[in-house]
């Protein structure tokens, strides 16, 4: 493969789970303050929701501007609201765009088989974009992991992507980024563990040096202070690269903002992979 220039500019991906914009007004206010929303290429949501006019993915992609087009997919309804994945970019720097929804495969829940109890099914979903960037094909994964089954059931939901990516044309570049849901892997089975999983399958974590993306009392404030790793941008890519990550510690949800620069080199010599 020649050498061929990408261009000075880095692509810009966020991933937030926004938990259905319960703090709605402190939501819009972080994507309106924070300079990192300006010039995004593609912000991925989970726990999107919908409004009585349309959706809070709809709200934040009028607010991002006009060059911005969005997919809000519903994924389940949770307490009464929608929750839904959903993905926005920039039409200006993302072409021929094509979304697909996968759906994710049911986990097992070990409490329910432990105390025999019935626990109504979590549905988990993936959407898929593929797109053209620059001179490179672009493909991101935009997936909201259950929360059940430990190590094993993030490992079920990896390799679902994975399998739809090995059956799908090689694109340059392939991105996972979203709420993977890595609740007490940290304590019980070790946040290294799944992140050598994910290099045997090819990905490297670009989120690797941030160790905090959620906080138990943004969530439940009758909870003890607990900091956990859950947001994931993981790359497998063709090509040489540059990146920066960084978590945007703002209000609006119990989760953090993840967000990475990448900026694609010249491409590797003699090198396929999916």
């Amino acid at each position: 493969m020649a050498e061929a220039s990408f261009g000075p500019k880095a692509l810009h991906l966020m991933t937030w789970n926004i938990r259905l914009a319960k703090h709605y007004a402190r939501l819009m206010e972080s994507i309106q303050t924070e300079p990192a929303f300006r010039d995004l290429d593609v912000l991925v949501l989970q726990e999107s929701t919908e409004t009585e006019k349309g959706s809070t993915t709809e709200d934040i992609a009028k607010y991002l501007g006009p060059d911005y087009a969005f997919r809000h997919e519903p994924a389940q309804i949770l307490r009464g609201r929608v929750q839904a994945n959903a993905v926005i970019w920039n039409t200006r720097t993302l072409r021929e765009v094509n979304i697909e929804v996968l759906e994710l495969p049911l986990i097992t829940r070990k409490d329910a088989l432990q105390h025999g109890k019935i626990f109504k099914r979590n549905h988990r979903l993936c959407l898929r974009l593929d797109a053209k960037y620059e001179d490179l094909t672009l493909r991101i994964y935009a997936p909201h992991f259950d929360t059940a089954g430990g190590l094993f059931g993030k490992l079920v939901h990896l390799d679902t992507i994975r399998q739809d990516n090995e059956n799908l044309p090689v694109a340059d570049a392939v991105f996972i980024a979203g709420d993977l849901n890595t609740f007490g892997i940290r304590r019980s089975l070790n946040l290294k563990s799944f992140r050598n999983e994910v290099a045997k399958r090819g990905f490297a974590d670009l989120s690797q040096a941030i160790t905090v993306t959620w906080n138990s009392r943004k969530a439940y404030r009758y909870l003890p202070s607990l900091d956990q790793k859950l947001d994931w941008i993981l790359l497998k890519c063709k090509l040489d690269y540059t990146y920066t990550t960084q978590v945007l510690r703002v209000p609006g949800s119990d989760h953090y903002p993840l967000i990475s620069y990448v900026k694609f080199q010249k491409p590797l010599q003699n090198s396929r992979h999916r």
